[in-house]
């Protein structure tokens, strides 16, 4: 379901993911293909760290959190 906002607790968690520097392409489907990951989080981590309960920016933490859960589903089936 989306989510307009997120607390605190989640940004921090994934910023923590983000600190794992993540590689990579992954295409997330839905016409969402990130082809550089690593990039990708760098340029979305201030939106982490000072945007998160902003819902302008629900859409771009709804990639984020996406992003975060097929990575780790993808490194898990490695």
């Amino acid at each position: 379901m989306f989510k307009t906002s997120y607390t605190k607790e989640e940004s921090e968690e994934i910023l923590r993911w983000i600190d794992t520097k993540p590689t990579g392409e992954l295409d997330l489907g839905e016409g969402i293909y990130i082809k550089n990951i690593a990039y990708f989080v760098s340029q979305m981590r201030s939106i982490v760290e000072n945007r998160y309960k902003n819902p302008a920016f629900a859409g771009q933490m709804e990639i984020i959190c996406r992003l975060k859960e097929a990575y780790e589903q993808r490194e898990r089936n490695a």
